[in-house]
């Protein structure tokens, strides 16, 4: 089992929303097909409003599906710089890197894009890598009784900058007035009034 001092709430949480959540991965896999017609701004729109959810704390998780590495898990996490899912993305955006706002919520929203469908790279340490547009994010495999699950601890744009920051203009250009991105938006600014 996948032990690690620094994710035991998350292993513990994880188990909780996986135990709760089975039912739901089953219901996916019967409407499999009625999701590979939705469109790339349906599915963007609905994971934006899963994030929205985690953020607000009325779930305590969600899951967004990898077509190859399976369920990821989103959580809340807390905002500190030894953490690991939105809260502590959005922290070391805000606190280190001096992002916007706006900028934050857009990149959180490319990372759940490329959760969705980007590139994986091979699995080292437990941890897949998984790209789209320039952005990275950063899923550790937790090993549970019933399955292997991914859980969201973080993200990079660092190796495809220049393609990062034009997709983060271009999310804020075409989403900003979505009410999805409104009230996800509104979340963020919480969590980074409080750093």
């Amino acid at each position: 089992m996948f032990c690690n001092e620094l994710f035991e709430g998350a292993i513990r949480e994880a188990r909780e929303a996986h135990s709760i959540q089975l039912f739901e991965s089953v219901l996916r896999e019967a409407n499999e097909s009625e999701e590979e017609n939705k469109t790339e701004e349906l599915i963007f729109l609905e994971d934006l409003t899963k994030m929205t959810n985690v953020l607000s704390s009325k779930k305590k998780s969600e899951i967004i599906t990898h077509k190859t590495i399976g369920d990821v898990y989103i959580h809340n996490g807390k905002a500190e710089l030894d953490s690991y899912g939105l809260k502590h993305i959005i922290y070391k955006r805000k606190a280190i890197e001096k992002r916007t706002d706006e900028e934050i919520t857009s990149m959180l929203s490319l990372i759940c894009s490329a959760i969705h469908d980007g590139v994986p790279s091979p699995s080292y340490n437990n941890c897949v890598m998984v790209t789209k547009n320039g952005i990275t994010a950063v899923i550790t495999r937790l090993v549970l009784e019933n399955g292997e699950i991914g859980l969201l601890t973080g993200y990079d744009l660092n190796t495809k900058k220049k393609e990062a920051t034009d997709a983060i203009q271009a999310v804020i250009a075409q989403y900003s007035s979505a009410p999805e991105y409104s009230e996800f938006r509104k979340q963020v600014v919480a969590v980074t009034s409080n750093i």
